[in-house]
């Protein structure tokens, strides 16, 4: 069984992580990337999936590359 959580920082209504709840999981903790670094990340991956489509898809590609950028600054606005 694989189950996978996440968990923000203590604070505003959060507990904090008691040693007995981390002890079943393995914590992974990483710095905010900045949005160059996001950017290039998601060019990279969409750029594979998308080289095995016809041309009438990748036109696509900006107006989804647009979205994510958008959706992503908004979604971390509300963190």
């Amino acid at each position: 069984m694989i189950m996978f959580c996440a968990m923000g920082p203590p604070g505003g209504g959060k507990s904090i992580i008691t040693s007995r709840m981390v002890r079943h999981f393995n914590l992974l903790a990483y710095t905010e990337l900045d949005d160059g670094s996001i950017k290039s990340i998601f060019n990279n991956l969409m750029k594979y999936f998308f080289k095995s489509f016809n041309d009438g898809i990748k036109v696509l590609y900006n107006n989804i590359k647009g979205c994510y950028s958008f959706v992503n600054r908004l979604s971390f606005r509300s963190i």
